[in-house]
């Protein structure tokens, strides 16, 4: 071998796609990959085996000191049957690889398996490894050096690149179905795109409908009769609030004179709601309150300008202002009911919300439809037949091997 050999590049061998399985074999057969495994499974086999005798060894061995005393003694017979028990039962779960593909699977579950029997067993260990060290560090050994073979054996099939040799086969499988998929996945796409269409001309369609709704007579009197309720319900709080105004500037008087009034429930109506207690006032009772209050306000205890401003006030209250105050406040709440029949008998607010909700309903449903096209047409190019071959190209790469069409 000359100095600089290492740097030539291995030689490339070709092959038809068509004979890619025939290579498959043929490199098995050279790597004698099946044998190795038989053999594999002997040496674990063999190994499993001496771990049982080992461990029956275990079992009858005598301690090297009898003399203990009893109750330690019967501590580390348990501890020994347990372990001992343990044991076997990780031997009998042991399954061999049926061949080089199950190779790397079984050294990783094998290890996790060890390493949960060493958690289980390590109260069993520490006891006997005080008794019967020499007879339990043979047992470990031989279960140890199960997974050093398993494990040496991966890393030398690792070696041989199977997991590639294995994606092969996989995409080989691939296309021997992909034809026919490839004709269902395109019978799909298509289904989608019809589908899709379909749902743009409704979309449209409702889109149009909308506009025709809200350029009607009846929609445009419905957003009348909205903005009139808004302006209605503006109008009505502020008359509430303008009858609130006269009877707070009487709210301490009326709580004073309630105690002498024999009205005290009409007055704390009043003081409680008044523009509520004036709709029910249907007498104006409060006239004959508010007069009997003014002849009592000197019993009342009020400083002589809250007394003087609560007569101002009581005058200003009289029965043409209260009547008036009544009369809007009863106006307003007659075109407010007025207002709220009128929308309810309107269909075509209805209609509206029919048209939105379908339209909503139709853009939801395109959405989807469009990712289930986007993910089908995904699929298509994945499994074209080329796309495939491409990929078993690469892989071949690998191993030096040019694949030809064929």
């Amino acid at each position: 071998m000359g100095l600089f050999d290492f740097l030539k590049k291995k030689k490339e061998e070709t092959v038809k796609f068509s004979k890619i399985e025939e290579w498959i074999k043929r490199y098995f057969e050279e790597k004698s990959l099946d044998e190795r495994v038989n053999e594999l499974k002997h040496e674990i086999e063999q190994n499993i085996s001496e771990t049982r005798n080992l461990l029956e060894q275990l079992e009858k061995a005598s301690l090297l000191n009898e003399k203990i005393p009893d109750r330690v003694k019967h501590i580390m017979e348990g501890n020994r049957k347990n372990y001992s028990r343990k044991m076997n039962q990780f031997l009998d779960s042991i399954k061999l690889p049926i061949n080089y593909l199950e190779v790397e699977q079984f050294s990783q579950s094998f290890t996790k398996s060890l390493d949960v029997l060493s958690e289980e067993t390590q109260k069993s260990y520490l006891v006997l490894k005080e008794f019967l060290e020499s007879e339990l560090t043979s047992v470990i050994r031989k279960v140890k050096a199960i997974e050093n073979i398993s494990t040496k054996f991966c890393e030398q099939t690792r070696k041989e690149k199977l997991d590639k040799i294995q994606s092969i086969k996989e995409k080989l499988d691939e296309f021997k179905e992909s034809e026919n998929l490839l004709i269902k996945l395109k019978n799909s796409a298509k289904e989608k795109e019809e589908e899709i269409a379909l749902l743009k001309e409704k979309i449209d369609s409702t889109q149009k409908a909308i506009l025709e709704l809200k350029d009607s007579k009846n929609y445009k009197e419905h957003e009348k009769l909205k903005t009139e309720k808004q302006n209605i319900e503006l109008n009505t709080q502020e008359q509430k609030k303008k009858i609130a105004i006269y009877f707070a500037e009487l709210d301490r008087p009326l709580r004073k004179y309630k105690r002498l009034s024999l009205n005290e429930k009409l007055i704390n109506q009043y003081l409680e709601n008044s523009s509520k207690a004036l709709l029910e006032d249907k007498n104006l009772e409060i006239i004959n309150i508010l007069e009997k209050m003014m002849n009592s306000l000197n019993k009342l205890g009020l400083k002589d300008k809250k007394e003087e401003k609560t007569r101002e006030e009581i005058k200003k209250l009289d029965k043409s202002l209260l009547t008036q105050l009544k009369t809007e406040l009863e106006q307003l709440l007659f075109e407010q009911k007025n207002n709220k029949q009128k929308l309810l008998e309107d269909t075509s607010i209805m209609k509206m919300s029919e048209q939105e909700s379908r339209f909503e309903n139709l853009k939801q449903k395109l959405t989807y439809e469009e990712q289930e096209c986007t993910d089908i047409n995904n699929r298509i190019i994945k499994t074209n037949p080329k796309f495939i071959k491409k990929q078993i190209r690469e892989l071949l790469s690998e191993f030096s091997v040019v694949m030809e069409n064929g």
